[in-house]
């Protein structure tokens, strides 16, 4: 992802902008987003999303594999999860995973910057 030109004056939660595939995509840092400390990683990649209205690259530290969870293991989210997080995550496993809903992601005004001059 190092090739991304930056967007002076968006929030800091955007990343900038990249050209995937002949479209230009904005890269999205869910853990400036989340308010979330940040740990460097040398190999960072991102997983794109995409609805009918909105299509966007969140940045993530990689994929450690595919496993099925079944949803009688995922728990209410701690109330300690600020408002944000409430709407945004579906949930949290026991071990820790929590669970993005990427539809609200999507559809959320959070991800609309309108900076009109």
């Amino acid at each position: 992802y190092k090739d991304y030109t930056a967007l002076p004056g968006a929030p800091s939660f955007i990343l900038g902008l990249i050209n995937i595939r002949r479209k230009v995509l904005s890269i999205i840092n869910l853990k400036i987003f989340f308010s979330l400390a940040e740990e460097h990683s040398s190999d960072q990649k991102f997983l794109i999303l995409e609805n009918h209205n909105m299509e966007f690259a969140i940045l993530i530290d990689g994929i450690l594999g595919i496993q099925k969870i079944l949803f009688d293991h995922i728990e209410p989210l701690p109330s300690n999860f600020n408002k944000v997080q409430q709407d945004l995550l579906r949930g949290i496993t026991t071990d820790g995973i929590a669970f993005l809903d990427g539809k609200k992601l999507l559809s959320s005004q959070l991800m609309i910057v309108d900076e009109t001059v």
